[in-house]
């Protein structure tokens, strides 16, 4: 299929995304979308077995940042998976019957969004990027900037230390950027041997 949609607004960040279906034609489907580059980031796995392997697959809790099951049964059949997924899941449901009624229960179940078959790629990426930055909105972060008048006063043992005291908590992810490009120290400090530097992240 020609596909002529610009992608540029369009962002899939590095996640975790399984696919649990119960027809050839949607995990074909599924396996397609998942090799288009603009999911180059995402780890997207495909299996057969719909409603029932994506609840015996994951341990209560530990599911991934998305769920997309094929599932033509009851509705009431989803809240089981309600049972097993994390709150930071967001679920996607594939379905045969295109109604806004289906969707609007759907929606009051939880789901993040539902789609009708046959799939479109298109439509699958937009969706997916929808949810993504849903979940951005809600969980944006706090930045702390150490800063000093020049080299030498001491702001990179200053920074790293508070990086490293906030980091002792365990319901935060503390990221810490050096900005010196050319003199930094925190990878020294650290004793880290990073493959890439700052430079080669901005321009990838």
């Amino acid at each position: 299929m020609a596909n002529t949609h610009n992608y540029s607004s369009v962002f899939i960040p590095r996640s975790t995304v399984a696919c649990f279906c119960i027809s050839e034609d949607c995990a074909n489907s599924l396996t397609q979308v998942s090799s288009s580059p603009i999911m180059s980031r995402a780890h997207v796995s495909v299996a057969m077995g719909g409603l029932e392997a994506a609840i015996l697959t994951f341990p209560v809790g530990r599911t991934p940042d998305v769920i997309i099951v094929e599932h033509d049964g009851d509705i009431e059949e989803l809240e089981q998976l309600a049972e097993v997924c994390a709150i930071s899941t967001s679920v996607i449901v594939i379905g045969s019957t295109n109604d806004v009624v289906l969707y609007r229960k759907l929606s009051a179940l939880g789901v993040a969004d539902y789609l009708f078959k046959p799939l479109d790629d298109v439509i699958l990426i937009d969706t997916l990027a929808r949810v993504f930055a849903s979940r951005r909105v809600g969980r944006g972060g706090t930045v702390c900037s150490v800063f000093s008048a020049g080299g030498g006063t001491g702001s990179s043992t200053i920074a790293q230390n508070f990086a490293v005291a906030l980091a002792k908590s365990p319901d935060v992810k503390i990221c810490v950027i050096d900005l010196d490009m050319a003199m930094g120290t925190t990878a020294l400090n650290f004793d880290l041997k990073p493959m890439r530097g700052l430079r080669e992240l901005l321009f990838s």
